[in-house]
């Protein structure tokens, strides 16, 4: 199948609720976390990695992959500031193509920012980029997601990944603070956005909070 543009879908940017209401654990979350993009970076990437860790433990087996994508407050809609867009994967849409999707979303974003969740299917032999539904070996389980955030603003350009325990019940666990290249496909959600170049990447903030997050001294502020 085709990919889905759906760009001309920003300005529910606006109100989330009226996108996807099945997303309720994510959307009433969504509010908190556009003031904690501007104030504080390193607790908006940790809680919203709860918060999609949250999201595809709700989800029945097997998850599909799913996006928080928002953008600066210089960004307007028709009745004022854009606030944030959950997107889902397509029960037949690999991986990659959901997270090109994003991507193409993104473009005509200012200072964008995404929280990336995709389901790890690699033991059953599905590689991350084709993961979707659909393409699961008959009564696979998915144990484990890939999570990915990344920030382009003035005030902090940072990306980090980790994984995601779906059968625990313990907050989703740092395991590394990679640039947008290491991060495998995940890394492409904001692929060509000129954020990048405007505002390159600082791995030393990234490492810092992965740090504070894998010794447990720090629970995101």
């Amino acid at each position: 199948m085709d990919g889905i543009d759906d760009r001309a879908l920003t300005h529910t940017l606006r109100d989330v609720k009226a996108f996807i209401l099945e997303r309720a654990r994510l959307i009433e979350r969504v509010e908190r976390l556009v003031t904690l993009r501007e104030h504080d970076p390193a607790r908006w990437a940790r809680e919203g990695v709860e918060a999609l860790a949250e999201q595809l433990r709700a989800d029945e087996q097997p998850p599909v992959a799913v996006a928080l994508l928002q953008a600066g407050p210089t960004a307007q809609g028709a009745s004022g500031p854009l606030g944030g867009l959950i997107l889902e994967q397509d029960l037949c849409e690999p991986s990659a193509w959901f997270i090109d999707r994003i991507a193409a979303q993104a473009e005509g974003l200012p200072e964008p920012s995404v929280l990336l969740a995709v389901p790890d299917a690699r033991p059953a032999g599905v590689a991350l980029g084709e993961y979707n539904v659909l393409n699961l070996p008959p009564g696979a389980e998915v144990g484990r997601a890939h999570w990915y955030a990344e920030l382009r603003c003035p005030g902090a350009s940072l990306a980090l990944a980790g994984v995601i325990d779906l059968a625990g019940e313990e907050p989703a666990t740092a395991s590394g603070a990679l640039a947008p290249s290491e991060a495998g496909p995940l890394g492409r959600a904001l692929r060509g956005h000129p954020g990048r170049e405007r505002y390159p990447l600082d791995a030393d903030a990234g490492r810092r909070i992965a740090e504070r997050w894998w010794s447990g001294t720090d629970d995101g502020g």
